[in-house]
């Protein structure tokens, strides 16, 4: 297994803060074949010396490009797979910390579905997930990724759930596509044509529904293998933005499948809701029931679970939303 280099792919930006820790996280992998590249979207606070510091201590190859304008995260993470030198891939965001056996859980994992699965193309290798502890100054909190099982991993339907427009198949369960705890062969990433650049928030669920659209399967570990600060910015606070940008950066095949006005409704739905506006909320439940009466219900009774996770999330981290 050594012979295989792991690129620690960082994005960073104005994260003096917390980026120390989140690197020495890096440093300290059980698994030690691996290069740091860090790519910093022109940071206006101490972050760019802190990443200097930290290169002249290193023992570990260190490489840095920083941007000279702020291009986004989707941009970002296109640099960090197109510089890398690594077969595999780990993305590590600047307020996270990961696990000291991520790295090599990961591959592991990763390398035993490529052998059960007899696979000789490895752009076909699948994008590796995992649990992850989201800490919060009042209560840490487990979150789970997506789990696809094997009999639902390229259906539609699952595509479908992603977008908003379906349930999961009773066989799966939704979860988080967090890119913090995203791993996978340099190929798989380059199969899928990397980040959409427009996506300062979900680029990774997109990349997780174009992953699926090119039978790149999606699998997880089931382990806790990075600690997520809950930070808040900008893009967090317009989460539900980039969801409806998400919706229509897939119009033509929602469409096809007559399914984009149910998509953007349900989407418009949770964002109104949140933001407690009710007489929109009321709006778009009424438009929903009377236009997709079944499909509705149907979204609504398997999606309790996450609707549930979502008002938990919003009492603790409303500033999120």
């Amino acid at each position: 297994m050594e012979e295989d280099l792991v690129t620690c792919a960082f994005s960073t930006y104005n994260c003096f803060e917390t980026l120390e820790n989140a690197i020495y996280s890096a440093f300290n992998q059980t698994y030690k074949n691996i290069e740091i590249l860090i790519v910093d979207d022109n940071s206006t606070d101490n972050t760019k010396q802190i990443i200097k510091k930290l290169a002249e201590k290193s023992t570990i190859p260190f490489r840095i490009i920083f941007n000279k304008k702020n291009t986004g995260i989707g941009s970002v993470r296109n640099s960090l797979v197109e510089n890398s030198k690594g077969n595999f891939i780990a993305f590590f965001d600047d307020d996270d910390v990961s696990c000291s056996n991520r790295i090599f859980e990961q591959i592991s994992l990763v390398k035993k579905y490529e052998k059960k699965s007899n696979l000789l193309d490895k752009s076909y290798s699948p994008i590796c997930f995992s649990n992850r502890l989201i800490i919060d100054k009042q209560k840490n909190m487990i979150c789970k990724s997506v789990y696809i099982s094997k009999n639902d991993m390229f259906k539609e339907k699952v595509i479908r759930a992603l977008l908003s427009a379906d349930s999961f198949p009773r066989t799966s369960l939704p979860g988080s596509t967090a890119t913090c705890t995203f791993f996978s062969r340099r190929e798989s990433i380059f199969r899928v044509k990397g980040f959409n650049y427009k996506l300062r928030r979900f680029e990774d669920l997109d990349f997780v529904i174009r992953a699926l659209i090119n039978k790149v399967p999606i699998i997880r570990s089931e382990l806790v293998l990075v600690n997520q600060n809950n930070t808040f910015g900008e893009e967090k606070i317009k989460t539900r933005d980039y969801e409806l940008l998400l919706i229509d950066i897939h119009r033509d095949w929602l469409m096809k499948r007559k399914l984009y006005y149910f998509s953007k409704a349900y989407v418009n739905l949770k964002k109104n809701f949140f933001k407690r506006n009710f007489k929109l909320t009321i709006k778009f439940i009424f438009y929903l029931f009377f236009n997709y009466p079944l499909r509705f219900i149907n979204k609504l009774f398997y999606s309790i679970r996450t609707i549930f996770f979502a008002v938990f999330s919003y009492i603790r981290f409303k500033n999120i939303y």
